[in-house]
């Protein structure tokens, strides 16, 4: 995930901002070296964390854990390269009462967006959706 988000944020031109040290993943030897770029940008981003000082490159992310990497994503990568804003340096209370909603409805409209065409470009019935 990490190398598609930074090749994605490659190809619109977005700045990836460096809000923190690299941290030091106990497990950083198991990261590919075709990913260490993007994992080191997007974990200095702030974008990933990792858990219990382990990036755990070899696990499978969980649904939060995407939703979290994706909505960090867009806070420090999509949202600071648009406005000029560098949500990390905000303080917590502005980011909870202003980008997050911002980012929240901003996540919801690109999943939307995402089943509209496997929905037949927006008609109601579910008869094309190959999983129902």
């Amino acid at each position: 995930m990490a190398v598609m988000l930074f090749n994605y944020a490659n190809f619109k031109g977005y700045d990836i901002p460096v809000n923190r040290a690299m941290p030091s993943f106990a497990d950083q030897a198991d990261i590919s070296e075709w990913a260490l770029a993007a994992v080191g940008a997007l974990a200095q981003a702030g974008v990933l964390s990792g858990s219990d000082n382990r990036f755990s490159p070899l696990d499978n992310a969980t649904r939060a854990e995407a939703a979290q990497i994706f909505r960090n994503f867009l806070r420090f990568v999509v949202e600071g390269s648009e406005s000029g804003t560098v949500y990390a340096d905000l303080p917590t209370e502005t980011l909870n009462s202003t980008a997050d909603a911002y980012i929240d409805r901003r996540a919801q409209e690109a999943v939307e967006a995402a089943l509209m065409p496997a929905k037949g470009g927006g008609d109601d019935d579910d008869d094309d959706l190959p999983w129902l």
